[in-house]
């Protein structure tokens, strides 16, 4: 089985689409790994319809890929965490409270989870495990609005010192590159995460670092630049093996792509 982990998407997934549907073909993908913060985007807290336009995107993604009969695992990131447990952020969608409940309603339909765990040995998530935390069984499952996990609010506000928080590190929505540099969690030491932006797909020791297409405001003529290169981290479950793809993520033509997608929709 080849697995492609989708690193953090952030109201971009329709312009990160034609990427990504290129390697799942290339490659002959078998199950695809959305790794969370699906949500949520600099400048566009009010920007209703890019919210429910980029999720109803990764939705009809999910679809077409099932229909061809490729798994799909959509991990819960802490941008998302705020809109299952309903606590606002100042970096969450503030324009209003039905908007942020259809966000919520969207990303139940994804059947979100906390964990993944590949051959038993690699654990998925989207910020990682230190060696102060460690998984528990119901982290696991699938996440439901009939019964909402007890400890949501709690996962908000999980954030370390690196992040902007008041503990010594984060949990696995919040945990920091430099969290794993300083507390390696010698029990699961395999990890694959999104969160810390990374300029390319990247290793530290035995944990595989896939932010590669968060973008930041700029100054320039599309209002963003990039953080990272958009390249994809591809596992074979065959030879248990590791392969980093390059993209053409990285070019003016998706900056301005981007630009335009959030321009456009802000204008409906």
């Amino acid at each position: 089985m080849k697995v492609l982990f989708i690193p953090d998407t952030h109201l971009k997934f329709k312009v990160m689409e034609p990427f990504i549907e290129d390697v799942v073909s290339k490659y002959s993908i078998n199950q695809v790994v959305f790794m969370g913060d699906y949500t949520d985007a600099h400048n566009q807290t009010n920007n209703a319809f890019i919210y429910i336009s980029d999720l109803l995107h990764l939705t009809q993604f999910k679809e077409k890929l099932e229909s061809k009969n490729i798994d799909c695992k959509f991990l819960l990131g802490n941008h998302d965490c705020h809109y299952l447990c309903e606590i606002p952020a100042d970096y969450t969608f503030t324009r209003d409270a039905l908007t942020f409940i259809n966000i919520q309603g969207l990303l139940y339909d994804l059947n979100i989870q906390p964990l993944h765990m590949l051959d038993n040995e690699i654990l998925v998530s989207h910020a990682g495990f230190n060696k102060f935390y460690e998984p528990n069984p119901s982290l696991f499952e699938i996440l439901k609005s009939s019964s909402p996990h007890p400890d949501l609010a709690l996962w908000t506000i999980s954030a370390g010192v690196s992040r902007g928080g008041v503990l010594p590190t984060g949990n696995f929505l919040w945990n920091d590159k430099s969290d794993f540099e300083k507390y390696p969690n010698t029990n699961y030491p395999k990890q694959v995460v999104g969160h810390t932006p990374v300029e390319t797909v990247c290793t530290l020791n035995d944990v595989w670092f896939t932010d590669t297409f968060s973008i930041t405001p700029s100054n320039n003529k599309y209002g963003y630049d990039f953080l990272g290169d958009g390249s994809l981290l591809i596992y074979d479950g065959k030879s248990k093996k590791f392969e980093i793809i390059s993209t053409l993520w990285k070019s003016n033509d998706t900056l301005k792509s981007i630009r335009d997608y959030f321009n456009s929709e802000r204008k409906n």
